[in-house]
Parts: structure tokens; sequence; C-alpha cells
């Protein structure tokens, strides 16, 4: 297998040598003299492999520098593989630092003396597999080149975003990572969301066995990855009781990115939501999500739950869907204004501005201004239950994907989070006034919808089959649902990475939803206050 490898030693001499024996084995090396190039080096590019000298300045006997290194790397990624070289002198001194520390994990995989270089291929070797994870070259058919398109839209949260070939390194190290019996993977993108964390399906080839079961893997920033397999293993692992609910196989982590590779039994042929709901005849969708709500995500949650009273539901839908006053502000100032679909109408009102005679609450003041308080139900949920994290396969079975919001929170959630989806993305683009009509009439509580194309009423339909399944349950409260749909509307209309006209509708959904939830005075009291 190849790695790559950064030797850190002062003497030009052994540096090239080292080079040597390396490339010969079919490894690729780069070379750096003082620490300081090798914390430059390992912070702009990918290494599998350090191979520190003790003493990074042969003249002073008592220097360490190779080992204050050591634990450097270890900070700034413990990924890499850290091999010590020594001097017989400092072999007891060594072998002392590196015994584990607090966390049972030992600050370098091993340490060689400079008379056995003989032994530094199989050290390397060792390293590569027993550490690093990666046992042979992994063969990827990725024609669709997802890879290339992680890379190129991933976002990180806290760092300046590398590179993209850096990314696309770490990519398939990761793929190689998690599958390390595997000769070659061909991959399909399932969905990529907002965060640029990905998730796709993996169709492996193992080196003994031949071609596998298709796999599930979810790749993004590190800390997300980290959330990921810290709810599933509190809330998804081992729950009785659910269907089609997946097992992790394995879990790794580059540098900067982490990965989890699920298994679902028996799957085969799937597609995500929104393009089966985009495909398949009316009848079947709504059977589909009985299947989705009653076999799938009842029996996961319904052991979980309890009742929370008086709970301020903008602080929890908007603390859920993490958006914030600001983010909502943004809705008025992109939306509305010259040159755009709507107009305002004083401080509380905007107006299409196709037609200014028809005005509407203003959604972002009145989820901001008004206090919307309830006796809701709380219980594991979800979390981000929307077309591209549910599959379905042939036999119209679903399954749920993607576990980094699944938790505790709201029940109706997830209801409210697919309503909300197929209203806003199974549609062809249509103008707002026809939008208007249908939303005006999914508002009643047994609409009769016009024989119109399908392609606008289909998803308007779907809605109403969600809506009639959250009612179903023991937890269900019409006021708790529409405000749910308000944030989630209002939070569509925040993602740039839509069109616009996706956003325009969102935010005239969340402008009928504010009426309806006005009309409800005896129940909704304008405090002008949070």
């Amino acid at each position: 297998m190849q790695g790559k490898i950064l030797i850190v030693d002062d003497l030009p001499d052994l540096r090239a040598t080292i080079r040597g024996i390396l490339q010969d084995a079919g490894h690729i090396t780069q070379t750096v003299a003082t620490q300081e190039e090798a914390l430059e080096a390992i912070r702009t590019e990918r290494f599998h492999v350090a191979i520190l000298d003790v003493r990074l300045d042969e003249t002073d006997e008592e220097n360490r520098e190779g080992l204050a290194l050591m634990h450097k790397i270890g900070d700034l990624d413990p990924t890499i593989a850290v091999i010590i070289l020594t001097g017989h002198a400092d072999v007891g001194m060594v072998q002392d630092a590196l015994q584990p520390g607090p966390n049972g994990v030992r600050a370098a995989f091993g340490f060689l003396q400079k008379n056995e270089l003989e032994k530094l291929t199989d050290t390397i070797e060792s390293a590569l597999k027993n550490y690093v994870g990666i046992s042979g070259n992994l063969d990827i058919d990725d024609p669709e080149l997802v890879f290339p398109k992680i890379a190129q839209q991933i976002r990180f949260k806290d760092l300046a975003k590398p590179d993209t070939s850096i990314l696309l390194d770490e990519l398939q190290e990761l793929v190689a990572k998690l599958l390390p019996r595997c000769k070659k993977i061909q991959v399909k993108m399932i969905n990529q969301g907002f965060s640029g964390a990905a998730v796709i399906a993996v169709i492996p080839w193992y080196r003994t066995n031949g071609k596998g079961q298709m796999l599930i893997a979810k790749l993004g920033e590190l800390p997300q990855i980290e959330l990921e397999r810290k709810n599933y293993s509190e809330y998804v692992e081992g729950m009785i009781g659910g269907h089609r609910l997946p097992k992790t196989i394995s879990v790794a982590r580059t540098r900067l990115l982490g990965g989890i590779l699920y298994t679902y039994a028996g799957m085969e042929k799937v597609q995500d939501f929104g393009d089966y709901c985009r495909a398949a005849r009316i009848e079947e969708i709504l059977s589909t999500l009985e299947n989705l709500f009653w076999n799938t995500c009842e029996p996961w949650a319904a052991q979980t739950g309890q009742l929370i009273l008086n709970q301020n539901l903008r602080i929890v839908f908007m603390k859920h869907l993490r958006l914030t006053d600001e983010k909502l502000g943004l809705v008025l100032e992109r939306l509305i204004g010259k040159n755009k679909s709507f107009i305002r109408k004083g401080e509380d009102h905007i107006a299409l501005a196709s037609n200014p005679t028809e005005v509407f609450v203003n959604p972002v003041k009145f989820a901001l201004d008004t206090e919307l308080r309830a006796d809701c139900y709380d219980r594991i949920i979800h979390g981000d239950l929307y077309g591209n994290n549910i599959l379905v396969d042939h036999h119209n079975e679903t399954w749920l994907i993607d576990f980094e919001r699944t938790g505790p929170g709201l029940a109706l959630q997830d209801f409210v989070s697919l309503d909300n989806y197929v209203r806003m993305s199974l549609y062809e683009n249509i103008d707002l006034q026809t939008w208007l009509k249908w939303e005006r009439l999914s508002m009643v509580d047994l609409p009769e919808f016009p024989p119109e194309s399908q392609s606008i009423s289909k998803p308007f339909h779907i809605s109403q089959k969600i809506r009639d399944l959250a009612s179903q349950t023991h937890y269900y409260d019409r006021k708790i649902y529409l405000t749910g749909l308000l944030f989630n509307a209002l939070r569509t209309a925040t993602l740039l990475g839509l069109s616009i006209y996706t956003r325009n509708h969102a935010l005239l959904s969340a402008c009928l939803i504010s009426e309806e939830l006005a009309k409800e005075s005896n129940h909704v009291k304008n405090l002008n206050c949070r």
C-alpha cells in the first residue's frame, strides 16, 4: 500500500537515505529539517506517517525537539502515525516517553534505532495498516464525480476551508479506512446537505468474497460526524421495535473529515423520497407515508416521551432549526423590497409586488414578537426528516439515514419537517399567485383540490396525508403544528442554496400560516415582547 510520509531530520544525508528507502518501496515522501518546517507541512498537506529524529540539532546532546514535535503532531492531527528514530544512547528515554498517556494512547506508533533502517519499510507497512487504517490500494469507481462534488461543496464551521485537492485526498483515504477489506468500490451520491456533508451509496467488491450488498456512508466535517456517531449510539443503536434502521459497520476519520458506514439489512435499489415522489403514483405515495410513520418512525420513538407544560414554541423551534433573530431579519432584507417579489406595507405587513392590494401579516415580525405557547409532547425524533434523509426501496419500504439531529424534541417536528419539504420541493416552477391559491386551500382541514396538473396538486395531496397522519397521534395539536410549519418555512426562506422561487414560496407560506395562527386569538396572545 502507498502512504505519504513526512521525514524530519536535521542531517541531509540521513534524510536522503530514508527518502530513498521509502520511495523504492512505492511511498510518497517529503523531507524537512526543523520542527517549524514539519508543523507547517502538516498544516498544509495530508500525511499518513511522520518519521522524527529525537534530536533535531545533532550538535546539542540535550536536544529533544523530536519528542516535543511528536506531541504537537498528536495535537494537530492524531491520525498521523509517528515513528521515532533514535541513537542507542536515547533508547531508554524514548521508551519512557512512549508510555501510554491518561487516555491509554501512546504518543507514537513506535521507534527504531538508526542502525535498524532495514526494518523501516515493514514498520511503515504496519503503521499504515494498524494505526492509520489503510491496508491496500482501493479502486474507486466514481462516474458521477461524487468525491469532487463533496470536496467542492463541503463547509467548515470553525476552520478556513482547505484546498479542494487536500479534501479530495482525505475523502479517498476516508473511504479506504471505512472499507479496509475492499479492493474496489462504486459510489453514487444520495444527498448532500447545506453543510456539505454527504450521504453516498457504496457498492463494495471484497478481496475474498467478491461483490457485496450496497452500503450507505455519511462523509463530512469531523465534528458533524462525531455528533452523528454520538446520537446514533445514544438514540438509534440497539433500539427495539423499530424497522428499517441501520447498523454501523465502521467509523473512521482523517485530520479534517469523518465518516460512518451503515448497513441496512435487505435494502437494495433505493432512491430518496423526493425522487420517489416525483415518479410514483399518488396512491403509492400515500401508502408509503403510512409505512414511514407507523412502521419506521413511530415504533422507534414510541418508547420515549414526556409532556412538558407551557413551552415557548418560538424558542423550541428556533433552537432546533438553528435559527437566530439575525437570520430571520435577513429574510426581509433579501426577499422584500425594490425589484423583488414582495414589498413592505408598513412594519407589520407585506404584499406581493404583482398584487399590492393583497396584504399579509409580516411573518418574520409575527414570529419574533408573538408569544406562542403550548403544552408539548417531547420524545426521540429523527430531527431532520426531509426527502433526502428518507430512502424508499423497490418494495416501497422506507429507511432512515442521517442522524446528526436525532434526539429529544417536539414530537410533531418530523411530520412538520416533511410536510414543509414536499410543499417547497416537489413542484415545477409555478407563479406566486397560483401557489397562493393552493396554499390557502391547504389551510382548510378537509380541502377539495381542483383537478389541475398532477405536478401542482401532488405535493399538496402528500402534505394533507402527512397532516392527517399527524392528527391521528395522541400528541397532535393544531397550534403546535402550524407554529412548526411557520418556523420551518422561515428557515427555508433563509437558505441561499435554494432557488429564489423556493424561498419566495416559503415566505408566502409563512405569511398565510401567520394569519392562521393570528386567527386563534383565544390561544395566541400578541405581547410584543420576548
